[in-house]
């Protein structure tokens, strides 16, 4: 099992099966996926977010941030 001399950055699809006393979630806006477009694709994506967020065995700490624009530009980083 994981102990506390251990960090592990996995996105929310390699979270499954996964468990840790201490789970940070940072969260840019990507759920659901932009190339989620049928009822079902965006709802997987939603069961994967949930399964990311409760992998935590005691506490759970939730950032939501931007994502930073290109200077002197519209798009996205």
């Amino acid at each position: 099992g994981m102990n506390a001399d251990w960090i592990l950055f996995a996105s929310i699809h390699k979270a499954k099966g996964l468990e840790a006393p201490r789970v940070h979630f940072l969260q840019f806006n990507l759920v659901p996926h932009k190339l989620a477009r049928t009822k079902e694709q965006i709802k997987q994506e939603w069961n994967l977010f949930y399964v990311a967020i409760t992998r935590a065995m005691v506490y759970l700490q939730y950032v939501e941030a931007e994502e930073k624009k290109k200077e002197g530009s519209d798009e996205e980083e």
